[in-house]
């Protein structure tokens, strides 16, 4: 083990050290529809984004989603196959927010190195355009689209791929109407999409963001969050019927407000403009990004999207806790995975949250479902095990290929306690309460207050009749006075314990070990003065 690479426990010690919005709507009553562990029936319809509260798409609408993308190609004005000059047109349909966040995408794509130079991503979109009235005026809306697209010098026929992002204005039924009525709405739209581009084969949809800040009725809250219902239930029709266009989810983008997210998205008030519903250019770039990643990281789309590439499949040796090196892996904790060719290069996950779900090509899926990323590098990646129980296959997938199916079985509770430098008997990563790191230079003191870092507290939900463990810190074999246990802000998988060192420990390298009931973490050193 002592090749790991700690890059989440070297991350936390830096990075832990008009009319107005409506600020203190911090939060609504609504659960995001991918929380893997959100109530069985949310508004009486069942959560999930997909059938049978999945969040993965079924097996057969996946292969049909695969098989047409092997047919996104690029062609040229006429709609003709044309791989050395031929277009592959990304458009975007939507309102204004639409419109905002696709232009700050157009800004990432236009640096990104590894998209297909083939692609050309077209905003669509326009303000004050709600599907209403898009519906009500098709030609005055494809007239403006008309006009983008021969300004980006491609054509109708070049239009394969799009991204769909719409609402209703002024939504005033109640649930499930509202989103039924904005189903209805999204699917009328569906059929004009496929009647003025011949060659579009794949959709892909996202639901509105936050909106709780809002200080107007134009969309605010619940109705953001019910938006997701409208895509859900369109989506399923779709799988249902199996109708072209091909319809799937693209990034979900809602949550609940400062509440992180399994993934660790949050909205702040400071991500939108004075009127609460629309994104600042901080908000506009975080859709954007989340855009951006899901491009990269889904199955279908990163085939049409990314550049090809060439290279040795991946191959993953091991999984582990990456804390404590051992085989036990819970739910919703950070797990190392060790192996070849699992990146073409290491590079890390940056400060904005949601986490990526591809970081330089490489995607890790459990059960079919992509998983949150903090590091990869061709011999290892770090990554969040979801809460969900969404199927044992983990998968590593680069531009060479994907690897052998790795058996994959996470536990209810697996603590392992974080080190500064990747041993599970070095050094722990432990703060003093003024947040300096606790080092031999810097050593902790009896009777005081220390931060611990760890994972493997696993998925907290009330739901199953999962046990409920109170932790238990040892220094030495003595039993310390917690005083908090939690998640660590910012950090996904990853939680802080806060406990009081035994004021009579005596001086020397301490271990350290985090109890869970049955469940007893890796041997840590605490320096002690």
């Amino acid at each position: 083990m002592d090749r790991r690479l700690n890059a989440v426990g070297v991350c936390l010690m830096t990075a832990l050290a008009g009319e107005a919005a409506d600020c203190g709507g911090t939060s609504s009553q609504g659960v995001p529809l991918n929380d893997p562990w959100a109530l069985l029936r949310i508004e009486g319809s069942a959560g999930g984004l997909y059938p049978n509260r999945a969040n993965v798409r079924p097996p057969r609408h996946e292969a049909a989603g695969l098989r047409l993308a092997a047919e996104v190609r690029p062609r040229n004005a006429q709609g003709a196959v044309d791989e050395t000059a031929g277009r592959i047109v990304f458009l975007s349909i939507g309102m204004s927010n639409t419109t905002r966040e696709f232009q700050a995408f157009q800004q990432l794509a236009g640096d990104d190195r590894d998209r297909n130079p083939a692609v050309v991503p077209v905003d669509g979109a326009q303000g004050a355009m709600p599907v209403e009235r898009i519906l009500a005026e098709p030609q005055a809306y494809f007239g403006v689209v008309q006009q983008r697209l021969a300004a980006a010098g491609v054509t109708a026929a070049q239009v394969q791929t799009a991204w769909v992002k719409q609402a209703n204005a002024e939504p005033r039924l109640p649930f499930p109407d509202s989103a039924r009525k904005l189903q209805a709405d999204l699917k009328a739209l569906t059929g004009l999409l496929r009647d003025r581009f011949p060659n579009l084969k794949l959709i892909y949809f996202s639901s509105r963001i936050y909106a709780g800040y809002a200080s107007t009725s134009l969309n605010p809250e619940p109705f953001a969050w019910q938006s997701g219902f409208a895509v859900k239930w369109l989506v399923e029709e779709n799988i249902e019927t199996g109708s072209a266009p091909w319809l799937s989810w693209g990034p979900y983008l809602w949550a609940n407000g400062t509440t992180p997210r399994e993934d660790g998205l949050t909205w702040s008030c400071e991500e939108f403009e004075a009127d609460g519903t629309h994104p600042s250019e901080a908000g506009a770039r975080k859709v954007a990004r989340m855009l951006l990643n899901f491009l990269h990281a889904d199955s279908t789309a990163r085939m049409w999207y990314r550049r090809r590439a060439a290279g040795s499949a991946p191959a993953i040796e091991s999984v582990r806790n990456a804390a404590s090196g051992g085989e036990a892996v819970a739910t919703a904790s950070i797990a190392a995975i060790y192996g070849r060719n699992l990146a073409r290069a290491a590079a890390a996950a940056g400060p904005e949250r949601p986490l990526p779900v591809s970081i330089e090509g490489t995607v890790v899926t459990l059960g079919g479902r992509p998983l949150p990323l903090y590091y990869v590098s061709p011999g290892q990646i770090n990554v969040v095990i979801s809460g969900e129980p969404s199927g044992e296959e983990l998968v590593v997938t680069t531009d060479a290929g994907s690897s052998a199916a790795a058996s994959l079985r996470p536990v209810f509770t697996a603590p392992g306690v974080f080190t500064l430098d990747s041993r599970p008997s070095g050094a722990a990563a432990a703060l003093h309460a003024d947040y300096s790191v606790v080092t031999a230079q810097n050593p902790a003191r009896g009777g005081e207050l220390l931060l611990l870092f760890v994972t493997g507290r696993g998925m907290r939900n009330p739901l199953i009749a999962a046990p409920e463990f109170a932790p238990v810190v040892r220094v030495g074999g003595t039993a310390a006075e917690v005083t908090f246990f939690g998640g660590a802000p910012g950090y996904p998988g990853l939680q802080q314990v806060n406990f009081r060192l035994p004021p009579g420990q005596a001086a020397g390298d301490a271990p350290v070990r985090l109890e869970l009931g049955p469940s007893v973490s890796n041997a840590a050193s605490l320096a002690v003065r």
